[in-house]
C-alpha cells in the first residue's frame, strides 16, 4: 500500500514538473503592427511605405534591427514588425505626397499597435 502511494505521488510530481516547465517559456520578441490610414476619411492606405528609426539605438545591420524600411503596407494598410530588444521607435509613413509619423514603445511579449494618419 505504501509503495503504491509512493508511485502515485512520484507520477503526480513528475506530471506537475512537466506542466510547470512547459509554462515557463517567455516570449522574448518585441512586435509592432503599424496601421496606416488616410487622415481625411480613416480608410486604410494600402501599399504605403513605412520606415522605422531609433534615434538613440545602435543598429547592427541585421534584418530585425531598429532601422527597418522602407516596408510596404498590405491591402489593409498594415505592416508587422519584429525586433529583438525593447526600444522606442519613430515611425514614418509615406504614400504619394501624403505623409504621417508617430512613435511606439515596444514591450516584451506584446504586439504594440500604432495607427499613423497620413495627410
Amino acid at each position: 500500500m505504501k509503495s503504491q502511494v509512493m508511485r502515485i505521488s512520484a507520477v503526480l510530481l513528475m506530471g506537475a514538473m512537466l506542466v510547470l516547465s512547459g509554462g515557463c517559456k517567455k516570449d522574448r520578441t518585441y512586435k509592432a503592427k503599424v496601421i496606416v490610414k488616410y487622415a481625411s476619411d480613416q480608410t486604410p492606405a494600402a501599399f504605403a511605405y513605412v520606415e522605422t528609426g531609433c534615434p538613440v539605438c545602435v543598429d547592427d545591420g541585421t534584418a530585425n534591427g531598429p532601422v527597418q524600411g522602407p516596408l510596404t503596407t498590405d491591402a489593409n494598410g498594415e505592416v508587422l514588425l519584429e525586433f529583438r530588444a525593447k526600444m522606442v521607435l519613430d515611425v514614418t509613413a509615406l504614400k504619394g505626397n501624403l505623409f504621417g509619423a508617430g512613435f511606439l514603445q515596444l514591450e516584451e511579449g506584446e504586439t504594440i499597435v500604432e495607427e499613423i494618419l497620413i495627410q
